[in-house]
């Protein structure tokens, strides 16, 4: 048996059984037991499943077909059926090797109806057996296999029942009757985890919750953030924004005034640099943003939050004005290591993202303000007699504080208009991959805390086009990570 005839078998049945050698979240054919006796990782097609979080048996549930309809899997081998980590969270620290990786894969990625997984799991615990594992509860046991599955078919398999008796009960029943009461377990869909009949075609999963059950654990649940949910396709049209850069550079009451300035215009930017080392550029041959870039400081911020944004709110208003769908999505402190290795508070960056969209990707407007720390007054505090007049030989200083402004980012473009098919990759209408999906392309996907179908836009040096319809993941991290909504691939990632 490899991974591939496994796979091939469950492209063709709505239930599969599976009586054999197991581990952590996989079926473990018989090279993949002789790789792991040799003391090296198996290779992948020597077995099959989500794998361990211990990474002994990395993820390998093969080449799924979308169009399969299996619905069930009774797997009856050690600890295939073993929790996760959200179910299992200690274990998780103490003994990843029990721990199996995340199930939603099989239930909300793989296009398999799955209701349901069952099969056995050693538990924290205490088994007699000799030769058995510490600190676990003990194995499955071979000969228990025919009795817990001959029994099994006779409860779920009865047509003058509407297909038998709910299969969790049925399953639990099974192993309890047949000495294997404490080594059960089960992954189930939670829409299909209550009365769940062996009968039929069995229906797509709705996701949202999984269910993990067990003598050891009882009812545990994950809760899955992205939803296997689809969209629609929308493509549109992203406009530049226009703006008269050279009148802001050139008019003393502009927060971009560079005063004397030279010009350079090169590769669809113009570069206007002021004596005094003010540079602004406008990328008015692709995008149409402009950026600031002013003296950056390293005093300490004795300014507030709130004159600090208040200062980086005018500058916005005084350069070419706020425009009216944006908001103050973020606020990011900037820090510096001093000697003795704490962090200094130097500044803040002040994001504003479009409100309404929804809008992501190069388009924002952020602003960088810190500490113009300066002399304001001096009193001597010591005077010395020299001759005939006196001299200062203590001057005691007093500082202000005001905000500088050191750098300014500009690019604020509006979507809008249709999309000819010769301009989009994707026809309007059409639906979307599921969100479920989308989320594996990007780095956290087990860390994803919001998201959303809208548009990514490209970079401040590249050209517009159009805005792609793109699901919009935001980690627990703070990253935001779009994925094209129509192709699945990772094409933008930014972190505020």
């Amino acid at each position: 048996m490899t991974n591939s005839m496994f796979t091939s078998i469950m492209n063709s049945v709505n239930a599969l059984f599976y009586f054999g050698h197991g581990a952590t979240g996989i079926v473990a054919f018989p090279n993949a037991c002789s790789s792991l006796e040799g003391g090296n990782t198996p290779p992948s097609s020597t077995y099959w499943g989500i794998g361990d979080l211990a990474g002994q048996y990395p993820k390998a549930t093969g080449a799924l077909n979308s169009t399969l309809y299996l619905g069930w899997m009774f797997l009856f081998s050690s600890d295939t059926v073993a929790p996760d980590a959200e179910q299992d969270s200690s274990d998780a620290s103490n003994a990843p090797g029990a721990v199996a990786n995340p199930w939603e894969p099989l239930f909300y990625n793989s296009g398999i109806p799955l209701h349901g997984i069952y099969g056995y799991w050693q538990s924290p615990g205490e088994c007699t057996v000799e030769g058995a594992e510490d600190n676990r509860a003990c194995d499955v046991e071979s000969e228990d296999n025919p009795p817990v599955a001959s029994m099994l078919l006779q409860q779920i398999w009865n047509p003058t029942a509407n297909g038998g008796a709910d299969i969790l009960d049925a399953w639990q029943q099974s192993n309890e009757d047949n000495n294997e009461s404490t080594s059960w377990s089960a992954e189930m869909d939670n829409d299909y985890a209550v009365l769940d009949t062996f009968s039929g075609t069995p229906s797509r999963s709705q996701g949202g919750v999984l269910e993990f059950d067990s003598p050891y654990t009882g009812l545990e649940y994950t809760d899955i953030v992205v939803k296997p949910v689809a969209g629609v396709l929308n493509p549109v049209a992203d406009n530049n924004e226009t703006l008269n850069v050279a009148s802001a550079v050139a008019s003393g009451d502009s927060a971009m005034s560079a005063g004397s300035y030279t010009t350079v215009t090169s590769g669809g930017t113009t570069t206007y640099t002021s004596v005094g080392g003010l540079q602004v550029t406008y990328y008015q041959g692709t995008s149409g943003g402009v950026t600031y870039h002013g003296h950056a400081l390293e005093n300490p911020m004795a300014v507030s939050l709130s004159t600090a944004e208040t200062a980086a709110t005018e500058f916005v208003d005084n350069s070419f004005g706020m425009p009216s769908d944006a908001t103050l999505s973020d606020v990011i402190s900037f820090y510096l290591k001093v000697t003795g290795g704490t962090n200094m508070l130097i500044g803040y960056e002040f994001v504003w993202t479009h409100s309404s969209g929804p809008v992501f990707g190069g388009d924002a407007i952020k602003v960088d303000v810190e500490d113009y720390h300066y002399i304001g007054s001096s009193t001597c505090e010591e005077w010395i007699e020299d001759g005939s007049h006196f001299i200062c030989g203590k001057y005691v200083y007093t500082y202000d504080d005001e905000p500088n402004v050191s750098y300014g980012y500009r690019l604020w473009r509006s979507t809008g208009g249709g999309v000819g098919s010769t301009i989009s990759r994707y026809d309007t209408g059409t639906n979307t991959i599921d969100a479920y999906t989308a989320s594996l392309a990007t780095p956290e996907s087990g860390n994803i805390a919001s998201y959303e179908l809208g548009y990514w836009t490209s970079s401040i040096s590249v050209p517009t086009t159009i805005a792609e319809p793109a699901w919009i993941f935001t980690s627990t991290t703070g990253r935001t990570y779009a994925v094209d909504a129509g192709s699945g691939a990772l094409i933008g990632t930014e972190s505020l």
